[in-house]
């Protein structure tokens, strides 16, 4: 066999185009984007109060009554306020309930009113007051507050079973 110099200079000249384009390949090939955090949507007020995230359902609940007005942003007010005396925060409750007008709230909202509104006094031992709430929130009551509605008549039983435990009304009505 004979040597010819130029019989490997194709081969050569083929293994240097092809070195060349891999390493453009390479090259071009960059690495994958990194991947986008998919943000959750936030829940809606209603979803966050079903899983006991109350003070998220309130902060929800005070923001959507911002952007409405009317009976709408009144009963978002109402139930913010129940939300926030679930999340044992009752100075905000009391907040939220400033700015309600009773008189454009629907039947069920003012019986919302009622429940918030006799968890109040059952914070403030004012039972004998809780009780008679209660007895108006009962009237247009939607089911969805039946199960709040018992717990709170039962803490309001317990405490009005409890010597002692008569409001300052009572007192007065006696002494008057």
């Amino acid at each position: 066999m004979l040597y010819r110099p130029d019989s490997n200079r194709p081969r050569a000249m083929r293994c240097a185009i092809l070195a060349l384009c891999l390493a453009l390949v390479h090259a071009c090939a960059g690495t994958p984007p990194a991947p986008v955090a998919v943000e959750k949507p936030e829940p809606s007020p209603e979803q966050a109060f079903a899983q006991g995230n109350y003070a998220q359902a309130a902060r929800l609940w005070q923001q959507q009554s911002v952007s409405t007005s009317g009976s709408t942003a009144s009963g978002l007010r109402v139930r913010a306020a129940d939300a926030w005396m679930l999340a044992d925060n009752l100075a905000q409750a009391e907040d939220n309930l400033r700015v309600v007008d009773k008189s454009e709230l629907s039947g069920a909202d003012t019986a919302r009113l009622n429940l918030v509104l006799a968890d109040i006094a059952l914070h403030k031992d004012q039972p004998s007051g809780a009780e008679m709430l209660l007895r108006q929130a009962q009237t247009n009551l939607p089911k969805s507050s039946q199960q709040r509605f018992d717990q709170l008549y039962k803490s309001t039983q317990l405490m009005l079973a409890q010597p002692g435990s008569h409001d300052i009304s009572h007192a007065l009505a006696v002494i008057n």
